[in-house]
């Protein structure tokens, strides 16, 4: 009788610990959501004192690559943004730029480049490239900075060309099965500020986003799973 009763009483308190435990978990989930909806609220509140300050990343995040003399074009969300608006979104929290692996004589040069503009590497301590390890070569895909002054992001993807088109890996590539694969079109120029620049082709941001021409409050620019060509398969191959 007494070991039925303790036995009964082990499951039920077992029982009540998991409980606790999960909905302390969902608990911490809910408010680290809500803390972070909070922290962006201002942005919606405020987008022109937002985009002041994607305008100054912009250009100092430019002018280190002008610096070092290499070709880029504006990708991802930054692209959409001009492409639709002629402007940047109000609400993004980043800049996105794009350059070919072809065009990268030294990663170290960038890094130099990036620091003398006010940025600093995302993650203390590392400033190289995030890479990708592939049939046992290591391929730089994504450099990521923060700018010291606005506390604006700007992520630097490096583009290879491969098989007739152009693969962005820095979704994790052959690991998870992510990135972006894009037909070989050259970058088209679109106006911002009164002049001319390179971005993503409109072919390009209707492969990432859809329907992108319509906006929608918190697009923030984020990026779908590699869209691959019929003739290709869904494992990214290895750059050259």
């Amino acid at each position: 009788m007494l070991n039925n009763f303790i036995y009964i009483m082990g499951n039920y308190f077992h029982t009540l610990s998991t409980y606790i435990i999960n909905s302390y978990i969902v608990l911490v989930n809910f408010i680290s959501l809500f803390i972070n909806k909070i922290l962006r609220f201002p942005i919606y509140l405020f987008p022109y004192s937002n985009i002041k300050k994607l305008h100054a990343t912009l250009i100092d995040a430019r002018k280190a690559l002008d610096n070092e003399k290499i070709p880029y074009m504006f990708a991802y969300g930054t692209a959409l943004g001009v492409h639709r608006n002629g402007d940047l979104i109000p609400w993004d929290d980043d800049i996105d730029l794009a350059i070919f692996y072809e065009d990268i004589t030294d990663s170290n040069s960038i890094n130099s480049a990036m620091k003398k503009n006010d940025f600093l590497p995302r993650f203390p301590g590392k400033s190289d490239p995030f890479s990708w390890i592939c049939e046992g070569e290591k391929y730089p895909v994504l450099f990521q900075y923060d700018h010291k002054k606005t506390g604006i992001g700007c992520d630097l993807y490096i583009l290879y060309k491969h098989s007739g088109y152009v693969w962005e890996y820095s979704g994790g590539g052959e690991k998870h099965g992510k990135g972006h694969c894009f037909p070989i079109e050259p970058p088209e120029y679109v106006i911002f500020e009164e002049e001319k620049v390179k971005a993503f082709p409109e072919s390009w941001l209707e492969a990432c986003y859809g329907d992108w021409k319509i906006p929608r409050l918190g697009d923030k620019g984020g990026k779908n799973n590699i869209k691959v060509p019929n003739n290709q398969n869904t494992i990214l191959p290895a750059p050259t």
